[in-house]
């Protein structure tokens, strides 16, 4: 139902003894961010509007993994699910986007969230969502899916897919309805 985009391993089996049951907290606390986000009346502009964290697991020369990722309007993240190992087993990527200006892919129409949800419906928007590039994969998968939600706050999460009926999924659930 959902297309994505990526590699795609068959007949591998990768199999993690690691406790994912840790909670991490991380700040960003230079993060460069456009508006104050506390301000609800500050208008947003070209500059980073949201951060984004990608924590990696090491293994050495066996390479690394990445299962995880974590984007809020926000400097600090809150991460769930990470690994119970030594600090120099993670490597984290972090920074600030800017999710507004040329950096933004469609912004037409409207986008429906549901609380606990990773679906958005759209209306009007149902065409860019489902463009597509020569290989037949979605063009959104893999970027970042931002709303302004009621009370002035922001919510982003990475787009993993897009129904055949035009609506997103998320990597994260929605926070409101």
């Amino acid at each position: 139902m959902f297309p994505t985009r990526g590699v795609t391993l068959i007949d591998q089996d990768i199999e993690l003894t690691i406790p994912l049951d840790e909670h991490i907290d991380l700040s960003l606390p230079d993060a460069p961010l456009d508006a104050d986000i506390t301000d609800v009346t500050a208008a947003f502009g070209n500059g980073p509007d949201i951060t984004r964290v990608v924590p990696f697991l090491q293994f050495g020369g066996e390479g690394a993994f990445n299962y995880t990722v974590a984007i809020d309007a926000d400097r600090n993240h809150a991460l769930e699910g990470m690994p119970d190992v030594p600090g120099e087993m993670l490597t984290f990527i972090a920074g600030a986007y800017s999710t507004t200006g040329r950096n933004l892919y469609s912004n037409l129409g409207t986008a429906s969230l549901t609380a606990n949800s990773v679906l958005v419906a759209g209306n009007g928007n149902i065409n860019e969502w489902s463009q597509r590039d020569f290989l037949g994969s979605p063009l959104v998968i893999g970027m970042v899916f931002v709303a302004e939600l009621p009370d002035g706050k922001r919510f982003g999460s990475d787009i993993m897919g897009v129904g055949a009926d035009g609506s997103l999924r998320l990597r994260d659930r929605a926070p409101v309805t």
